[in-house]
């Protein structure tokens, strides 16, 4: 399974998980198994902890699957100034591989089980921990969620998975039900679903 190239936003005092992945009918033979690759994918979550304490940005059924995330933002822009919500990457059992990817000051690999994580998480080593929440947007208050000069998830994508070169985002979004052309600007792509220059 595939998810790549995509502004996924979780508006104010929503608690949902924005990416679920397996199956939820207690239909386990039915379930998708295997493999989700994520990819140059721009998360945000608008809440703060008084809205929404914490969530997790990706939640599989269970140890039958595996994620492969890679050149994503996950960023937390708190309402009203408060402080933003915990931001856990993957549920607390899930088996994970991490790319480069640009996360917040404040992220967990899980927020489940008092934050415990009893999974498999490899790349950690790979991820751009901001100073802040924000990877540096032209403007998150109005939904622009392109990058601004000086971010540092300009040119900071590397290489796909070997099986997934194929696959590469070659469009973005234009709002509001359209598309355009991404093509590569500076020495390498950027983070999150939009290239920044384009």
């Amino acid at each position: 399974m595939w998810v790549y190239g995509n502004t996924l936003v979780t508006p104010p005092e929503n608690a949902a998980t924005p990416v679920y992945f397996g199956g939820d009918q207690g239909q386990d033979p039915y379930y998708r198994k295997g493999i989700l690759y994520l990819y140059n994918n721009t998360f945000i979550v608008q809440s703060n902890q008084s809205e929404v304490f914490q969530m997790n940005a990706v939640q599989l059924v269970g140890a039958s699957h595996a994620v492969d995330a890679r050149d994503n933002i996950f960023a937390v822009i708190p309402t009203n100034g408060g402080t933003p919500t915990n931001l856990g990457l993957v549920g607390g059992d899930n088996n994970a591989y991490f790319g480069r990817n640009w996360v917040p000051a404040n992220y967990l690999k899980t927020t489940d089980n008092g934050w415990n994580f009893t999974g498999q998480a490899g790349g950690l080593g790979n991820l751009i921990v901001g100073p802040g929440y924000n990877p540096g947007f032209v403007n998150a208050t109005t939904g622009n969620y392109h990058l601004a000069a000086g971010s540092a998830a300009i040119d900071a994508a590397t290489r796909l998975a070997g099986t997934e070169i194929p696959f590469g985002v070659s469009w973005e979004y234009v709002d509001p039900h359209t598309g355009k052309a991404r093509a590569i600007v500076g020495s390498a792509a950027d983070l999150g679903a939009f290239e920044y220059g384009n």
